[in-house]
């Protein structure tokens, strides 16, 4: 049951880890990466090494890494927080065009 409440099933895991071993090389298209990308990592991973994403930075031009210890694969509530700072600092906001009523 613990495992169900966090968010983590062995299915769910075996899913996963398929996933990342049969997909392919993935290097040229994250070199292609033009947009602002934030690579998140946690140094508990028990899905993606944080090797992983030290690599997906390197690969990813202008990207920004930030590695959060004490977190597995999943997205607790400091890495929501910095995600939403991030977002906030990185997207600009866009004012809507009011238009003039005839």
């Amino acid at each position: 049951m613990e495992m169900q409440t966090s968010g983590f099933t062995c299915g769910g895991y075996a899913r996963q880890l398929a996933e990342i071993q049969f997909s392919g090389d993935r290097t040229l298209s994250l070199k292609r990466i033009a947009a602002p990308s934030l690579v998140l990592g946690a140094a508990q991973d028990r899905c993606l090494s944080p090797e992983s994403s030290h690599r997906a930075h390197a690969l990813i031009p202008k990207s920004e890494l930030r590695m959060f210890e004490g977190a597995g694969h999943d997205l607790d509530e400091a890495m929501l927080l910095y995600l939403e700072n991030w977002l906030d600092a990185t997207i600009p906001v866009v004012k809507p065009k009011i238009c003039a009523q005839t």
